[in-house]
């Protein structure tokens, strides 16, 4: 099974799922919530007065009080307004430095440099090379590379800066777990017609960073790749997961009994334990996580996210 940050950043692909979108996204405006009502006004005053909205919005994040979850949607909001304003320079500079922290700001730099770029992948047999659609605008040639992540330093990084959470961290990993396994190139989409391409080497199970390049914009597409197998259904008021070890061949395997499950949140952050599965892989699960977390062995572990039925 290969998921590309679960339900909460992109799609999970099992063994016999259809092709996914990986980057589709529709526009580069931060969500505000009702609840935040500084931020509500400023994105009011923005369409009729940005420089003023600007001043407001860098009044508002030098306060020491701000809440995390506020502060990082204020900073989300503040490129787009040095971009309306025509900062557009300082607004680069502010969505690359989110982007290095696992924000999800690719369409916005991909607009200062005039250009659109989708990244769709199909879900392929464990052991075999990854097949990769890139479609788009005024990408100029593109170019791919593949990295391996190691399991233990992106475990060691969550459990260190927890409130990050495990989305932005697949999207950014640290810099000393990477390890390149290849770079290749394949020229620009034209309009209407798509490139096909595929990773140069077999996917085994681990944990994988693909970027695409295009006119100096870096797009991430995290991968997980393991032999695991999820269902889920939704019974009366209660959540079902079933938990199974494939084997090569895409043979039913062993269930996955033992596993412990915990929440995480729409931005990956780890919560509250779920349970464990029984000895035949199953777990009731009640609440409203958008997902859960678990990490596979043996030897370097392996982040399994599961969609939770809604």
């Amino acid at each position: 099974m290969i998921a590309a940050a679960a339900a909460l950043a992109g799609p999970v692909l099992a063994d016999d799922g259809a092709p996914v979108r990986a980057d589709d996204r529709a526009d580069d405006r931060a969500p505000v919530r009702a609840d935040d009502a500084p931020l509500a006004a400023l994105e009011a005053r923005a369409a009729a007065d940005p420089d003023g909205a600007l001043a407001a919005l860098e009044a508002l994040l030098a306060r020491d009080d701000l809440a995390p979850a506020v502060r990082r949607r204020a900073e989300l909001l503040r490129p787009r307004l040095l971009r309306d304003v025509g900062r557009g320079d300082e607004a680069r500079a502010a969505w690359l430095a989110l982007q290095r922290r696992g924000e999800d700001v690719d369409d916005a730099l991909l607009g200062l440099a005039g250009a659109r770029l989708r990244v769709t992948h199909d879900a392929p047999a464990l052991g075999a090379p990854l097949g990769l659609t890139l479609a788009g605008e005024r990408t100029g040639p593109l170019t791919l590379r593949l990295y391996r992540v190691a399991g233990e330093r992106l475990r060691a990084a969550l459990e260190a800066e927890p409130a990050r959470g495990l989305t932005r961290l697949l999207r950014a990993p640290p810099a000393p777990a990477l390890t390149r396994l290849g770079e290749w190139s394949v020229a620009e989409p034209a309009p209407g017609a798509p490139v096909a391409t595929a990773t140069p080497a077999p996917l085994e199970a681990g944990v994988y960073l693909l970027t695409v390049t295009a006119r100096g914009v870096s797009v991430p597409t995290p991968l997980v790749v393991t032999r695991a197998r999820v269902v889920t259904r939704r019974g009366a008021g209660d959540g079902l997961v079933w938990l199974v070890d494939t084997r090569a061949g895409g043979e039913s395997g062993a269930p996955l009994g033992g596993v412990a499950l915990r929440a995480l949140d729409a931005d990956g952050v780890v919560g509250a334990p779920l349970g464990e599965t029984s000895p035949g892989g199953l777990l009731a699960v009640r609440g409203d996580a958008p997902a859960a977390l678990t990490w596979l062995g043996p030897g370097e572990p392996l982040p399994l996210i599961v969609p939770l039925p809604p």
